[in-house]
């Protein structure tokens, strides 16, 4: 499962991945009382097919793929992936229009700017199951579209479970953790050093410094301006066999200096802090406390 704002009332709702050929849920939350409006919303099939009992959704990821503002869903599948953009009332699958329908069996999706360019990236892993490996993808963003570039000592490992992006090695990039059915295996991002250093890491804590706030919304715009640079959920539960570290990782198509403003919706209300003419270095954890 993972929670977000999704209709941007001020609480937070909750998407949940079934398998076996069970549609998903979506619940609204309308200050505490929920309701499944999967179907309503165009999300309670995931792009695969419906009532097949060997198709299923695995993971449901959240993120702004399209920079657009706005929340979309992408879907791990026991079948076809689902790529579904939002426009504000309702989501729409774009898999095939974006070139990630490549049917599988999938336990996870990951999200990441790799080269910072500003756009996200997208992993897919392929599972085990039946005695057959399914293959992985890595799509990097190329326009509207995203572009298999997975190399081949990546391909290679072992279908894999869990899929998270982390700066482990702390030098501003998000590398790959994958774990399941052999070695834990990590792959170093290895950018340039003047591309490197345009990201940034924000960890969202309440106000006695715990990292309790997931849900809260993060937009990066250009200092003293609204141009949108990156866009980012605060994650925690949603990995399959896998949890994100807690500081989110954001990748910037420039350096210089960025305003930072975290969103976090409560009980009817979306509260909002602005950090001003915040340093790009690629190195620092940037702290909000979003009360």
């Amino acid at each position: 499962a993972v929670w977000a704002d999704l209709d941007a009332d001020g609480d937070l709702d909750v998407i949940v991945g079934n398998m076996d050929g069970d549609a998903n849920g979506v619940f609204r939350n309308d200050r505490g009382r929920f309701t499944d409006v999967a179907e309503e919303w165009g999300l309670a099939w995931g792009g695969r097919t419906p009532r097949d009992p060997a198709n299923g959704t695995v993971r449901p990821c959240v993120a702004d793929v399209n920079g657009d503002g706005r929340w979309d869903v992408i879907t791990a599948n026991y079948g076809t992936p689902g790529l579904f953009l939002s426009n504000g009332t309702a989501w729409r699958n774009e898999a095939a229009a974006w070139g990630v329908a490549a049917d599988g069996r999938y336990d996870s999706c990951a999200l990441a700017d790799l080269d910072h360019d500003g756009t996200l990236d997208l992993y897919l892993n392929g599972t085990v199951t039946q005695g057959r490996n399914w293959p992985d993808y890595l799509y990097r963003r190329q326009g509207s579209r995203f572009e298999n570039v997975i190399p081949s000592d990546l391909a290679a490992v072992t279908a894999d479970h869990g899929v998270q992006w982390h700066d482990l090695n702390g030098d501003g990039t998000a590398d790959l953790a994958l774990t399941g059915q052999g070695p834990h295996a990590l792959f170093a991002n290895r950018l340039p050093d003047s591309l490197a250093v345009r990201s940034l890491r924000v960890r969202v804590v309440d106000g006695r410094g715990r990292a309790t706030r997931a849900g809260a919304e993060l937009r990066v715009f250009a200092a003293g301006s609204t141009r949108l640079l990156a866009t980012a959920l605060v994650d925690a539960g949603s990995g399959y066999d896998a949890q994100s570290d807690a500081p989110v990782h954001l990748g910037l198509p420039q350096g210089g200096r960025v305003d930072v403003e975290v969103t976090w919706p409560a009980n009817g209300r979306r509260r909002v802090t602005l950090v001003r003419m915040v340093a790009v270095n690629g190195r620092e954890v940037l702290t909000v406390r979003a009360r």
